[in-house]
């Protein structure tokens, strides 16, 4: 009753879910019907975030309650103990990576095909970038889309001697010389298990160092995995839309996406809920601006 009688408004934040789920625990009531009734409150704001029924609410702060609660063995926690600890602070930066990050990673991935005698693998990796954080897919997941999976009904496509047919695959194993592995039935390259491996570290992290390097205000990037364009493309998605949606588009629960998914990937958190396609309008606007500045101190530099 006591809990019922919150004003709905509170739980546009952390305290007031974190309040029934200290309550819950000094009542002793059962690990099992702490976890369903928690699922159940998140499942409420969601809805309510998004529907105009409750106007009150306007995003769902059982999500930002989200830290992990109660013990666990080492040995299930991870190889360091912090498998399922979930990061706060700076830490978060290179945990789940948010669209501006994303951007000018881009950036540094699309200016390697102006110098690279294998521009292709450029595009290539800029691609691969923007759909793995634009679905918010697992890292073995990317690697499988074939063309035949785009629902529109017009794409602009530029083959350069490799083909695009529906079974053929978006990111081929081939690619400018690379050996991936030949679907015999289709004639499909995909990419081994090998190549699907070593590409964060081949690929991903010199484009993070290198914008860590030329600009101090991103060294906080370093050390961030392909798996982080997951965290931060679902995290970017869970400001604006059902999260029950995006857990069943995504193939992961409820309790998942409060675990692990659902951080402030940004500094706009005050400006509320903001669509998809907000939040990577202002990112991309945002680091064409960053660009500009990285470029214009470059120059006033070399005149000094």
């Amino acid at each position: 009753m006591k809990f019922a009688a919150q004003p709905a408004d509170l739980f546009n934040d952390a305290a007031a879910p974190r309040a029934l789920r200290e309550a819950l625990k000094r009542e002793r009531v059962g690990q099992s019907a702490c976890a369903h009734v928690w699922r159940v409150l998140s499942a409420v704001l969601s809805w309510a975030a998004q529907s105009e029924l409750v106007p009150e609410i306007q995003t769902n702060g059982a999500l930002l309650a989200s830290e992990k609660v109660g013990n666990r063995r080492k040995s299930v926690r991870g190889r360091h103990g912090r498998g399922s600890v979930r990061r706060r602070g700076e830490e978060v930066r290179s945990w789940a990576l948010a669209p501006l990050a994303v951007e000018l990673i881009r950036a540094q991935m699309l200016a390697r095909a102006a110098d690279a005698r294998r521009p292709l693998i450029a595009y290539r990796d800029a691609t691969l970038l923007y759909i793995q954080f634009g679905l918010g897919m697992r890292n073995q997941e990317v690697y499988g889309i074939r063309w035949s999976a785009l629902e529109r009904e017009r794409a602009h496509v530029l083959e350069c001697g490799y083909r695009t047919r529906g079974v053929d695959f978006v990111i081929p194993g081939d690619l400018a010389g690379d050996h991936g592995i030949c679907d015999p039935r289709t004639g499909a390259c995909h990419m081994s298990g090998n190549q699907a491996k070593k590409w964060g570290l081949r690929y991903m992290t010199p484009a993070i160092n290198a914008l860590a390097q030329s600009d101090a205000r991103y060294a906080n990037l370093r050390g961030a995995a392909p798996y982080a364009l997951r965290r931060g493309g679902i995290s970017m998605r869970l400001r604006s839309e059902d999260a029950r949606s995006v857990a069943e588009q995504c193939g992961t629960s409820l309790e998942m996406l409060s675990q692990h998914y659902s951080y402030e990937i940004d500094d706009y958190s005050h400006l509320g809920p903001q669509s998809v396609d907000e939040q990577w309008r202002n990112a991309q606007a945002a680091a064409q601006t960053r660009i500009a500045e990285t470029q214009g101190g470059r120059h006033r530099e070399a005149a000094a």
